[in-house]
C-alpha cells in the first residue's frame, strides 16, 4: 500500500491566501507579493513561493507530532553553510557560484540566481537533494517539498524518485506527507494555469506610452493647491503600485522616489532628478524653478526588468518592450517612471569606455532618469501633443549627455550615426519612424541619428529646440514648424544637415 502512495495523488483546488497587514509609508513592508506579481511569477517561472517566512531548523520533538500541514517546508530555507555549484541552465548558460539559501522559485547566494525552472529536471533533483543535506532537512518535511518542486515544474519522473526517498523516510506516514505535496503542486499549477488563461484574454498596450496618442487639449492650469493634491495622488499611486514590495519611499523638492534600497540612498536620487528637472526645464526655455508637472515626478526603482514588466502591467495593464530598461506612463499629475537597473552587458560594454573611477551602472542609470524626465516633460509642455519620436528621443539623448557627468552617450552615438550617413544613408529615414519602432531600441541606430540631428538643432541657437516645441504642440506641422523657426523646410535642413556630416563630425 505503501509503495503506490508514490503515484500523484487526487488534490484540492484551495488557494492559499495572505494574511497580512499594510505598515504606512516609509516602513520596510513585508507581506507577501501583491496579486499581479504572483501573477507574472508563476507565468514567467511557473513556480512561486507561497507563503512567507524562513524554516532553517527541523522541528524540535517537544512540539507535537509532525504532521504535513503544520510544518510543511516552505518559504525562504538558509544552508547551515554555503554550497559550492556549477549549473549549466536549459538556455546553456552557466553559473558558477555558492549558494546559501533556496526558496520554492530557486536558488540564492553569490551565485545569483538561479530558478528551478531554469534547470534541467536531473539537476533540479540533485540539487535540490544537495541544498536540503546542507541546510540539514532531509527530514520528511524537506523530501515532501522536493517532491512538491519537481511536480510543480513537471520533472515527473525524477518526483517519483524523490517520492521514494519521502516514502524510505516516513513510513507508514508517506501517505499524508505525499498527498499534501501533490495537493499543493496541484493548487500552484492550477493557479498558473487560470493566470495564463486571464493574460491570454487580457488586451495589454504594448510599446512606450510616451509617444502614444493623449489628444491635443491644454494640460489642465497648476496652482499651489492642484499642485499638493496631484503630488498626493501621484506618491499613492506609487504606494498601490508597490504595495507588498516591502519598498521605501522619499520625497524630495520635485520628485518622488520609492524603491528597495536604503532612504538616504532614495533621497540623493531625488535630489538628482531634481537637478536634471531644471537642466532640462531651462533647456525648453522655462522659467528658473518651473517645470510643467501638477505633482511632480515619480519615479519606481526595481531590480530588474521581469519587476519592471510585472509593475507596468499591473499598474497599467501595459507590456514593455523586451529591449528597453525603463517605461514612462504621463498622467495627469505628472510622470510616473518605472526604471530597472541597466543590463550587464550594456554595463560590461560601457565599464570599458569610461574612466577607472567612473561607476558604469551608476552613469547609465542617471543616464536613464535624465531620458525619462525628459520624455515625461515634452509630453506635459502645454498640451497633450507629442512631437515626432525623433524629436523626442534625440533631444533625451542629448540631454542626458549634456547633464550626467562623464558620460560616453556623444562620442558612442555620433559615431554609429556618421558611419550611417557616410556610408549613403541620409538621417531623413528617422522622420518616418514612430516611437515604438525597434530603431529607437537603447541600441537603435534611429536613437543614434536621432541624437547628432537634435544636437545640431541645439547648435542652431537656444531658442530652436523650444520654438519647435512650442509650435508642434499647438498643432503646427513639422514643416510649418520648421520654416518658422530655421528659415528652411523640413526637407532642405534635413539635407543640408546630411551634406554637414559627411565632411564634418
Amino acid at each position: 500500500m505503501i509503495l503506490a502512495s508514490a503515484r500523484k495523488l487526487p488534490r484540492s483546488t484551495r488557494y492559499p491566501e495572505s494574511e497580512s497587514g499594510i505598515p504606512p509609508y516609509g516602513g520596510i513592508v513585508r507581506r507577501s507579493f501583491p496579486a499581479i506579481l504572483t501573477a507574472c511569477g508563476l507565468l514567467t517561472c511557473g513556480l512561486e513561493a507561497p507563503g512567507a517566512g524562513s524554516i532553517e531548523d527541523p522541528p524540535s520533538e517537544s512540539s507535537g507530532p509532525v504532521t504535513p500541514g503544520s510544518v510543511f517546508l516552505r518559504g525562504e530555507v538558509k544552508l547551515i553553510s554555503p554550497l559550492p555549484l556549477r549549473i549549466e541552465e536549459r538556455t546553456g548558460k552557466t553559473s558558477v557560484g555558492t549558494v546559501d539559501r533556496f526558496d520554492d522559485a530557486g536558488l540564492y547566494g553569490e551565485i545569483g540566481s538561479v530558478r528551478w525552472t531554469a534547470m534541467k529536471p536531473a539537476d533540479r533533483f540533485r540539487i535540490g537533494r544537495a541544498v536540503l543535506d546542507r541546510a540539514r532537512r532531509v527530514d520528511p518535511p524537506g523530501l515532501a517539498w522536493l517532491v512538491f518542486m519537481l511536480e510543480a515544474t513537471g520533472a515527473d519522473a525524477f518526483r517519483d524518485r524523490a517520492a521514494d526517498l519521502l516514502i524510505a523516510a516516513a513510513g507508514d506516514e508517506a501517505d499524508a506527507w505525499l498527498e499534501e505535496a501533490s495537493r499543493r503542486a496541484q493548487e500552484l499549477l492550477e493557479a498558473s494555469a487560470a493566470l495564463a488563461a486571464a493574460s491570454d484574454a487580457a488586451r495589454f498596450a504594448r510599446g512606450r506610452p510616451h509617444h502614444h496618442p493623449r489628444g491635443s487639449k491644454a494640460w489642465p492650469a497648476i496652482d499651489v493647491r492642484t499642485s499638493v493634491e496631484a503630488a498626493a495622488r501621484l506618491r499613492e499611486a506609487g504606494e498601490e503600485a508597490t504595495d507588498g514590495l516591502g519598498f521605501e519611499g522619499v520625497r524630495t523638492r520635485r520628485t518622488i522616489v520609492i524603491g528597495g534600497r536604503e532612504v538616504d540612498r532614495l533621497a540623493r536620487d531625488g535630489v538628482r532628478c531634481d537637478r536634471w528637472i531644471d537642466g532640462i526645464a531651462a533647456t525648453l526655455g522655462l522659467p528658473p524653478g518651473l517645470d510643467p508637472f501638477p505633482g511632480g515626478v515619480l519615479v519606481v526603482e526595481v531590480a530588474d526588468h521581469d519587476r519592471l514588466r510585472m509593475l507596468a502591467a499591473g499598474r497599467f495593464g501595459h507590456e514593455v518592450l523586451d529591449a528597453d530598461d525603463s517605461i514612462v506612463f504621463v498622467t495627469d499629475d505628472g510622470p510616473f517612471i518605472i526604471m530597472a537597473a541597466p543590463r550587464t552587458g550594456r554595463i560590461a560594454s560601457l565599464a570599458r569606455v569610461i574612466d577607472a573611477d567612473r561607476d558604469p551602472k551608476a552613469m547609465l542609470f542617471a543616464e536613464e532618469e535624465v531620458r525619462c524626465i525628459t520624455r515625461g516633460m515634452v509630453a506635459m509642455l502645454e498640451t497633450r501633443r507629442m512631437p515626432p519620436a525623433w524629436l523626442v528621443e534625440g533631444f533625451g539623448e542629448a540631454m542626458a549627455s549634456a547633464h550626467v557627468p562623464g558620460s560616453r552617450i556623444d562620442p558612442i552615438r555620433r559615431s554609429k550615426a556618421l558611419a550611417s550617413i557616410r556610408g549613403g544613408r541620409p538621417p531623413q529615414w528617422i522622420l518616418d519612424l514612430d516611437g515604438d519602432d525597434p530603431a529607437f531600441d537603447p541600441e537603435g541606430l534611429g536613437r543614434d541619428v536621432a541624437f547628432i540631428v537634435v544636437t545640431r538643432l541645439l547648435e542652431s541657437g537656444p531658442g530652436v529646440i523650444p520654438g519647435l516645441v512650442t509650435d508642434l504642440k499647438a498643432g503646427r506641422s513639422l514643416d510649418e514648424s520648421f520654416r518658422r523657426r530655421l528659415g528652411v523646410s523640413t526637407a532642405a535642413w534635413f539635407a543640408d544637415t546630411a551634406d554637414w556630416f559627411r565632411f564634418n563630425d
